[in-house]
């Protein structure tokens, strides 16, 4: 990772940006001397059990309620018997996890989750919005995955919606959305499975059609050239494996973590292969993250210069745009962090108010913020990144 982001994220004076310099390349010298090693500590394979434990034996936070695994499997297998796009993606999605396991690859496997595969995290906690008010739903923000998009009159959603347990997941009748990423396998566009976002939209509760509804089929495809021939394709078989693949590599790795052989941690048992694919893994993510860095770096220096230009009342409509892309950069910038070695949660989020303090700063000379640029300031100035202790 390119340091110079850093410098490039503040716009700040030196002295900010060495502060983070020297941050940044410490827990990089940190990950390259243990995670990235062909042996974890025990200390680290400690935190993989943990961590494989809680991904697979606890309950997740799926569609607002507290799913278990198994619960999500049947979803999803319910769901595959109408929705040929369902059972695609999630069947793709178990067999990157088997590959995981497979490969031993348990610390590239997290942040695949958090990063290299937006649509898993979006089938098991959409980050979109449902809110049911007066007979009708409000929904607002981002689904990184829907189906139903192109071949069906509704749009399966994920979302806590009401207290009825046939609502914790719905089909909408909705048609002012904008797709921005399309789930595509082989080239074929037939899939139906999309990324998209709504400003705002209000649906009628009698165009929610319910799960029971759902699953007795009256969930309907359109069928053209396209996915005619996509759908008669066994996909319930192909699911059901998936996920018997999935639950013999988890059993197998957590037997072997159980026993604590970190040496078996590489492809074939070769420590220098397993180094090599877990550098690589890292390279490619580093590379996915500064993009997204420099974009919204992008985004903060067009909305600085027209926010410069407007008049104080309009400054004020502007600034929560500019919050916004404050906001998302630190994110990116925690799993900058999260993927150097810095996965304490105080030490994202410290350095997350640092950049978050940084841009208060900036954006209190363009747009008068409501915090205070004292108290910014004084938080910033006070705080010494580079004596974190990983």
């Amino acid at each position: 990772m390119k340091n110079r982001l850093l410098y490039d994220i503040n716009k700040a004076s030196d002295f900010e940006a060495e502060k983070l310099n020297n941050f940044l390349t410490n827990v990089q010298a940190r990950r390259h001397d243990t995670n990235l090693a062909g042996r974890p500590s025990t200390e680290t394979a400690a935190e993989i059990k943990k961590n494989l434990y809680h991904s697979f034996f606890v309950s997740k936070n799926y569609g607002g309620y507290n799913r278990s695994v198994r619960e999500f499997a049947d979803f999803i297998i319910s769901t595959s018997r109408v929705c040929p796009s369902t059972a695609w993606l999630c069947s793709v999605y178990n067999i990157n996890l088997w590959s995981a396991f497979r490969f031993k690859n348990f610390i590239g496997l997290f942040e695949n989750v958090n990063f290299q595969l937006p649509l898993v995290a979006g089938i098991l906690a959409p980050n979109g919005s449902l809110a049911q008010k007066n007979g009708e739903f409000s929904i607002q923000g981002t689904w990184w995955w829907a189906s139903g998009v192109d071949h069906s009159d509704y749009i399966l959603l994920g979302g806590k919606q009401s207290e009825d347990p046939t609502r914790q997941v719905g089909l909408f009748k909705l048609d002012t959305y904008q797709i921005f990423e399309a789930w595509d396998c082989m080239g074929l566009k037939g899939t139906g499975s999309h990324a998209i976002s709504f400003n705002a939209a209000s649906v009628p509760c009698e165009d929610i059609m319910s799960l029971q509804d759902y699953y007795q089929g009256a969930y309907a495809q359109h069928l053209n050239e396209e996915n005619y021939h996509w759908q008669k394709i066994p996909w319930i078989p192909l699911t059901y494996l998936s996920f018997c693949l999935v639950g013999f590599g988890a059993v197998k790795a957590a037997f072997e973590l159980y026993h604590n052989r970190p040496e078996k941690l590489g492809p074939g048992g070769s420590e220098e292969r397993a180094m090599q694919y877990r550098l690589g893994n890292c390279i490619t993510r580093f590379q996915v993250i500064e993009d997204s860095i420099n974009a919204k770096i992008n985004q903060l220096d067009k909305c600085l210069i027209e926010g410069l230009a407007l008049s104080q009342d309009d400054k004020l409509e502007h600034r929560a745009g500019y919050s916004a892309i404050i906001n998302e950069l630190a994110d990116i910038v925690s799993q900058l962090l999260y993927l150097s070695g810095a996965s304490n949660l105080s030490e994202k989020s410290m350095i997350q108010r640092f950049f978050r303090d940084v841009h208060v700063i900036r954006g209190h000379q363009a747009f008068n913020l409501d915090q205070p640029f004292e108290a910014a300031a004084r938080r910033l100035m006070g705080r010494d990144i580079t004596k974190v202790q990983l």
